[in-house]
């Protein structure tokens, strides 16, 4: 097993996306992962759920995400759109599963603040 189908594991990326490479630095405390689609999948179509092919990408976008050990992660991708026969609408930008809708954090970073929050005061969390 390679780091970057380890890291697409421990990620749960899903069907469809890849690790292309890793950036790590030891010295700002980062660590940087590329994805993107495998060629040829099919996403859910965000307005009625069938699986539709590709249509293009959007921009990157960057997502925080869990520390891996004591380093700073970020996922870095472009979401497909996909243009689905059945909604004959314009193409639609797929919802990840790993982040919400135009959120800059991965759903377990959000899910780790929220537990902090519980047991700490706001400002510290920010901090």
């Amino acid at each position: 097993m390679t780091e970057n189908e380890l890291l697409q594991m421990a990620l749960n990326l899903g069907s469809g996306w890849k690790v292309d490479y890793v950036e790590f630095n030891p010295d700002e405390k980062k660590l940087n992962i590329f994805i993107s689609t495998v060629k040829g999948s099919t996403f859910e179509c965000p307005t009625c759920g069938n699986q539709a092919p590709i249509y293009d990408h959007g921009r990157e976008r960057i997502w925080r995400h869990l520390n891996f050990f004591q380093f700073e992660t970020y996922i870095h991708g472009r979401l497909p759109r996909t243009y689905c026969s059945q909604c004959n609408g314009s193409p639609k930008t797929i919802r990840p599963n790993w982040a919400r809708e135009r959120s800059g954090f991965s759903v377990y970073f959000e899910a780790f603040v929220i537990l902090l929050m519980k047991a700490m005061p706001v400002k510290k969390v920010a901090n």
